[in-house]
């Protein structure tokens, strides 16, 4: 007997497989908002990865922002552990010549894209691979959140705060979709191998590529009509500056004179001592004696040739530009690395503990190899350390002797200008920067042990240090080393020797 079919009722099929608006069947153990083709409404876990797309997309923005127009990332100073500008300043802050942070927001507006697709649309095969790709790109935040953590800690040894909370974005959008996008396990065998080899292409193209540029080039108009040469705190200093007579030769020789009629008449000796003294008389005499020198022609011409060659200097007076040739420096003031009479002068800023300046030291002396002896530098020590440099807010490690290494390289300078240039080269000779103890040695085998002491004990070496501070905030603060011609300054690590002297040719003509 034949039976008449009866029409499909998809009240028939078994609670696993029935589906609101298609009679597909799903598989089994998936219920509700767990089928395959997932909720048509925004849950809790979708707007936590949502969030997370949103703070992500944020920061990246900001960082692309500071990397793209060089400037300070706001909150985060050098410090010990947190330094943001070592980490956005190395090779792994870019990959192909832009910002990994533009890969992040890129990644994250995809994710976001992504979420939404799955959530709206109505065809099961367009949420299907929307749900792929949810998987997809947040598989892929979170794989680079390990690679460029792991970086920080192992490599760069130190974070970025910003960084550090992009990475928890990705990791958690990752964690959440794994455990809430419907039927994640199976979706995984398609998104996992995509997300490691897009990994796998940004590791090995970061691995590869060659260390970015450090620096900024900053360019200035011409100087004004009011140009302002900055004078050190003291005289420049001269090879035999220590051996300087201070009073008059006649009143000197007529107080030797005097003790020594005193030491050889003992009678008369007793009887004056009480009120009579070489000083008393040194005093009594000393108009009599600068009535002599004014009448004195000896005195005078040697008067008129002193001034005369004063006038000369001041009128033969060697300056260097800043800041558009608005500022300038008196060669003979500050310390030269190099000889005053040299064709090209420039102006550095640097802190001897500093790892860019002493990979920029290299350029310098591949451009004095190139330029020979037309070329010297003008060397202003800038301690990066708050104890002798109110325009820095922080004090990471490395810069704790900072102050103390400046105020000694000064202190060479003013014992023994001509010891200078060897000992400024010396410092940044070694792999690793010298200690206070080592430099202080270093210095006591070029110039007078003796003299150095006194000089460092002088406090001249402080105000020198102040007025360098001054010239540092006036010329923008900012990062060091700082290479400063009329029209440019170059800001940064500075490693072509060639570039350097086209540079220096250009600018210091």
């Amino acid at each position: 007997m034949s039976t008449a079919p009866r029409s499909f009722n998809r009240n028939d099929l078994p609670n696993a497989y029935r589906s609101s608006g298609s009679d597909s069947p799903r598989p089994s153990g998936l219920s509700g908002t767990d089928a395959i083709d997932g909720p048509r409404r925004f849950t809790l876990w979708m707007g936590v990865i949502a969030m997370c797309c949103v703070v992500a997309i944020g920061i990246s923005g900001y960082l692309t922002w500071a990397s793209m127009t060089s400037s300070k990332i706001a909150g985060c100073g050098s410090g010990s552990l947190f330094d943001c500008s070592h980490v956005t300043n190395s090779k792994w802050s870019t990959f192909a010549g832009m910002p990994v942070s533009v890969l992040a927001i890129g990644s994250y507006l995809s994710l976001a894209t992504a979420l939404l697709m799955a959530v709206f649309q109505t065809s099961i095969a367009v949420k299907r691979l929307a749900w792929t790709a949810v998987l997809t790109f947040a598989l892929s935040a979170a794989l680079a959140a390990i690679w460029f953590v792991g970086l920080q800690w192992l490599v760069l040894e130190h974070f970025c705060q910003y960084c550090l909370v992009a990475h928890a974005c990705g990791i958690i959008a990752a964690v959440v979709a794994i455990w809430k996008v419907p039927n994640s396990f199976t979706l995984l065998k398609i998104s996992a191998p995509i997300a490691m080899t897009g990994i796998a292409i940004l590791v090995t193209g970061q691995i590869y590529q060659p260390e970015p540029q450090k620096f900024r080039i900053e360019t200035f108009e011409p100087a004004p009509a009011s140009i302002e040469t900055f004078d050190a705190p003291f005289a420049a200093p001269t090879e035999d500056s220590q051996n300087e007579i201070f009073e008059a030769p006649v009143v000197s020789r007529f107080q030797s004179n005097l003790r020594h009629a005193l030491a050889t008449q003992p009678a008369i000796a007793n009887l004056l001592s009480n009120w009579i003294t070489p000083d008393r008389i040194a005093v009594a005499v000393r108009p009599v004696m600068a009535m002599i020198a004014v009448t004195s022609p000896l005195q005078s011409n040697a008067k008129v040739v002193a001034e005369k060659k004063g006038s000369a200097q001041k009128s033969q007076r060697r300056t260097v530009g800043i800041n558009g040739g608005a500022i300038k420096l008196d060669v003979t003031q500050w310390p030269l690395n190099g000889s005053v009479d040299a064709k090209h002068i420039y102006v550095e800023m640097l802190d001897y503990n500093c790892p860019n300046c002493r990979k920029t030291h290299q350029a310098i002396n591949g451009a004095k190899t190139l330029l020979g002896d037309d070329v010297a530098v003008l060397i202003l020590p800038i301690p990066l350390n708050t104890s002798c440099n109110t325009a820095v807010t922080k004090t990471d490690p490395k810069f704790i002797e900072s102050c103390d290494i400046a105020k000694l390289a000064i202190a060479v300078w003013r014992v023994a200008p001509n010891a200078f240039g060897q000992f400024h080269d010396a410092m940044f000779a070694g792999a690793e920067p010298y200690t206070l103890s080592q430099a202080n040695a270093l210095a006591q085998t070029m110039v007078d042990p003796g003299k150095l002491q006194t000089e460092l004990a002088s406090g001249i070496p402080e105000k020198y240090i102040a007025s360098m501070v001054q010239l540092y905030q006036r010329t923008g603060k900012g990062g060091v080393p700082k290479l400063l011609f009329p029209g440019t300054t170059i800001v940064g690590e500075f490693s072509s020797s060639q570039s350097l002297a086209d540079v220096i040719r250009q600018q210091t003509k």
